[in-house]
């Protein structure tokens, strides 16, 4: 599924969302925030916002928006309530920036082939059809690329914001980067509604080798690293394959560092997006990439389930070496304590209306407490008034999916979900939820069996 901001419905005004079920009347802000973001994720990919005007007393305040929901019971509690904080009613603005994002997006190669790649639960070898799942993931990524077009022929993004773990299963090497890209990203995301948006992208953890040998020139040919200085070298030249690509359409492809700010600026509105890396998370972060399991269980005839959670000093983890494991995680420690370093930096220093985080882990389901902490510590600075709107969208009912046939697919249009208002200051209004979401299931068919399914590794 994928979360939106102000996309814009048939027959819905052109407004950040329809103005049904306005009580109240609104205190018009002098400098009026509009910012709109449809966003398609498939892990735990973390954006957030932050002001410009830094308070002591909002930089620890943290409101869970899940928990507020009762605060905001009925229309006119709503209204009521967000009228008396002088923020400009959400439900009428007009959006003046809006985004595109997309997290673990990244695609493999041979479909067409009968290869599922990453795509599907398997089962006996081969994908599982007695799930009607299937049907939807084996062309996940076209259908969502097909999802975004639409989103953006309505919202004609500024930018469009990748997550990471753009190349599954391991990345590119410098011998297929080119060829990579081409195939599963300017092949696949080739709408002329996206053909000219620049992206701005970071690394996940499949982007540096995901869990297999990090040394080597291209997918299918990584091997074992001769030494430390070699595994720290093939490191950045992993990271460099992706970083220094350029596109055809206008240069559209971004990642211009493990750290690097884009600033946005519309009539009255400006956005800052703080692209950083955060893969020294303990969850399938660096811990996973530095032990390269899947790797040296291939190499030493290991069952694959050693590397269900390789531990420092394990046979599968780096053949048992703990020096060149260590070498290699406070590397990667290295590129997130960076980014954090300069992003509380320049954010401080920052006068953007927004101020948006776009990363590949979220600290609450990845990290420890401790860098947990200090992620959060970058985001809550404090807030000021106006609006940010995230809308989760999906597949409507118009879609029938072919499953492994490609042409008995049907491609429908967009459905909505659940839709939520980020206001710029948390002092005042911990954020409404939209008139118009959805908090059921929507979008692509999933049966009773399908929730029964084991997670697919991140």
């Amino acid at each position: 599924m994928m979360h939106s901001l102000s996309v814009k419905k048939k027959n819905e005004s052109v407004g950040l969302l329809e103005p049904k079920h306005t009580h109240a009347t609104w205190v018009a802000p002098s400098t009026l925030a509009k910012v709109g973001l449809v966003s398609v994720s498939a892990c735990a990919a973390w954006i957030f916002i932050a002001s410009s005007s830094a308070s002591p007393s909002s930089s620890s305040l943290r409101i869970d928006p899940a928990s507020s929901r009762a605060s905001f019971e009925d229309d006119g509690a709503m209204s009521l309530r967000v009228s008396r904080t002088h923020l400009v009613n959400p439900e009428t603005s007009v959006p003046e920036v809006t985004f595109l994002a997309i997290g673990d997006w990244g695609g493999t190669l041979g479909k067409d082939k009968g290869d599922p790649g990453s795509c599907c639960q398997l089962y006996n070898g081969g994908v599982d059809t007695r799930h009607t799942r299937y049907k939807v993931d084996y062309y996940a990524q076209a259908y969502v690329a097909e999802l975004m077009a639409q989103s953006a022929a309505e919202l004609h993004p500024s930018r469009i914001l990748g997550h990471g773990d753009n190349f599954y299963w391991n990345g590119v090497g410098t011998g297929d980067a080119n060829y990579r890209l081409e195939q599963t990203f300017e092949k696949v995301y080739n709408a002329s509604t996206l053909q000219n948006v620049p992206w701005l992208n970071v690394a996940g953890n499949h982007d540096i080798g995901g869990a297999t040998f990090i040394c080597g020139e291209a997918d299918g040919a990584y091997r074992e690293c001769k030494d430390e200085a070699e595994l720290l070298a093939y490191l950045d030249i992993r990271f460099e394959a992706q970083a220094n690509y350029t596109s055809p359409y206008n240069n559209r492809w971004n990642l211009r560092g493990h750290y690097y700010v884009e600033r946005i600026v519309k009539n009255d509105v400006s956005v800052e997006v703080y692209n950083v890396d955060t893969n020294h998370a303990e969850n399938h972060g660096s811990k996973d990439v530095c032990c390269q399991c899947y790797g040296y269980a291939s190499q030493l005839g290991l069952d694959t389930g050693v590397c269900n959670d390789p531990q420092p000093g394990d046979v599968a983890c780096v053949g048992g070496n703990v020096t060149l494991f260590n070498a290699c995680v406070a590397k990667i420690e290295s590129w997130a304590n960076e980014s954090l370093t300069r992003a509380m930096a320049d954010m401080k220093a920052s006068t953007a209306t927004f101020k948006i985080v776009n990363t590949h882990y979220s600290p609450h389901y990845h990290m420890d407490p401790v860098k947990m902490e200090k992620w959060y510590d970058v985001g809550w600075l404090s807030f000021s008034k106006d609006w940010l709107k995230v809308q989760f969208v999906s597949f409507d009912d118009q879609w029938t999916f072919g499953g492994l046939e490609w042409n008995a697919t049907t491609i429908g249009g967009l459905e909505r979900g659940h839709c939520w208002f980020v206001p710029r200051t948390f002092r005042e209004s911990v954020g409404v939820e939209c008139h118009a979401s959805v908090n059921g299931a929507v979008g692509a068919p999933i049966t009773d069996d399908d929730l029964l399914l084991p997670p697919l590794n991140n």
